[in-house]
């Protein structure tokens, strides 16, 4: 009779744990799903500021200062096509990041997760960086056509305020590289907590 005791003991010890890992598993999942809900959210607001940022520039380029020089259409170009690009590798992340297919584990699922969001790090590291300067670049390829048509007091103006816009964008990709590394952070996490489950 003791040895019975003893086995249901034991039987009802390893039924809570089951249990408590059962919920500890859900909780998991459940955190998974928001982070991944926050970061869907994240990309389309980014699509939606560039897109509003691309158009923008277009409707100034076509209706407001519609430029005549070579050097004035070569800078409009490096302006509008590296909005585009960046545009597109944002629309390829979230299509990358978010058409995982639904038979996954969760554990395939958040090593899936973490893949992209080393790829959102390059994403907002060099490939931004470099579209950044080509877009400075292009700001200034249009300064000489700009220059024939605003006082010189409004051009200084001008350039003086880019710096602060370009100051601005350096700390807004500064703190976006760190969103990427904390979010990573956070799915490894999720990873671990799901082992120790």
């Amino acid at each position: 009779m003791e040895n019975f005791d003893t086995y249901k003991n034991q039987w009802q010890s390893g039924r809570k744990q089951l249990v408590e890992k059962g919920s500890g598993i859900e909780e998991i999942i459940q955190l998974a799903q928001k982070k991944k809900r926050e970061s869907i959210m994240s990309h389309y607001g980014t699509i939606i500021v560039l897109s509003i940022t691309f158009i923008g520039l277009v409707l100034f380029f076509k209706y407001i200062a519609p430029f005549n020089e070579l050097l004035s259409h070569i800078g409009m170009l490096f302006m509008l096509g590296g909005l585009l690009v960046r545009i597109l590798a944002e629309v390829f992340s979230l299509m990358k990041g978010f058409s995982l297919p639904p038979d996954m584990t969760t554990e395939q699922h958040i090593r899936k997760m973490m893949e992209f969001h080393h790829l959102r790090k390059k994403i907002h590291g060099v490939f931004t960086i470099i579209i950044l300067v080509l877009y400075v670049i292009g700001f200034y390829l249009l300064t000489p056509e700009f220059s024939l048509h605003i006082e010189q007091k409004w051009m200084i103006l001008m350039h003086i305020s880019f710096v602060f816009v370009a100051v601005g964008l350096y700390f807004l990709i500064r703190k976006s590289i760190k969103d990427e590394l904390a979010t990573l952070k956070e799915w490894s996490e999720l990873q671990t907590d799901l082992h120790q489950s």
